[in-house]
């Protein structure tokens, strides 16, 4: 016998909102059913498991479209899935990448400051240079800190 679950019992199970269940249903991410005249509607445990799915895929950062095209190529379309997966895997190694990047370029600058001294912080110096230098602001872009 199938369990069937209220949105509010849903809902607790899932660790998630009622709100937050209707938003995905009318974003076609999980099924509604349908509501009987006189009760409310009922949810099975199909529902539990796509909405846990739709969680552990946001953790990992995929955008709702993405867990939208995932969700559909559950009936057997890994091959697919697995493209989706892999190019997520690929956005996030260039960001570790960049951060990596990031992260050495100021060591280097922490490396090299003699004192406390405003007029001869070489972190100040620099990083005013690469604000002269590169034009586009909001993304990191390698830079050498020697030249």
């Amino acid at each position: 016998m199938k369990v069937k679950l209220t949105i509010s019992v849903l809902a607790k199970k899932a660790g998630i909102g009622i709100e937050t269940i209707r938003y995905y249903q009318r974003l076609g991410l999980i099924f509604v059913p349908e509501k009987p005249e006189i009760e409310y509607r009922l949810y099975s445990e199909n529902h539990i498991a796509d909405l846990m799915f739709i969680r552990r895929a946001k953790s990992m950062r995929f955008s709702l479209a993405e867990i939208a095209k995932l969700l559909a190529l559950k009936q057997n379309q890994c091959a697919e899935a697995s493209s989706i997966a892999h190019e997520k895997l690929k956005v996030i190694e260039e960001k570790i990448a960049d951060l990596s990047c990031l992260a050495d370029d100021l060591k280097a600058l922490l490396a090299h400051c003699r004192d406390n001294v405003l007029a001869s912080c070489l972190i100040l110096k620099k990083m005013q240079k690469i604000v002269d230098s590169v034009p586009c602001y909001g993304v990191y872009v390698k830079y050498s800190f020697y030249q």
